[in-house]
């Protein structure tokens, strides 16, 4: 599993040396829509994945499925559940990517 920067504060902390991170992410516009006073996920507080691949071969698409993005996922890691917020789908990758709170 690849971790993921990106977000608010994609360059701080443990992402200060990642030269991939990105401000955004791909559901920032239905975050903001929700008016909780986010504009994007900030990888060091809110847990989240990014789960599907779109354009990935073979490929996965969450929504097909039932799986409205920004959904709340439980992910197992090191033997303890953990709730996150699905935040995105890789469209081509086919590793899973976690944000740096998980670490």
């Amino acid at each position: 599993m690849d971790i993921d920067c990106d977000g608010a504060n994609h360059s701080a902390g443990k992402c200060a040396n990642d030269p991939s991170g990105q401000p955004i992410l791909a559901f920032d516009d239905r975050l903001q829509g929700y008016n909780v006073g986010l504009r994007h996920l900030d990888a060091h507080i809110h847990p989240y994945v990014v789960f599907g691949n779109d354009d990935g071969n073979p490929s996965f698409k969450p929504e097909s499925h039932g799986v409205q993005s920004l959904s709340v996922m439980a992910v197992v890691c090191n033997g303890q559940l953990v709730s996150s917020l699905q935040s995105q789908n890789d469209f081509a990758c086919r590793e899973g990517f976690a944000d740096d709170s998980f670490t």
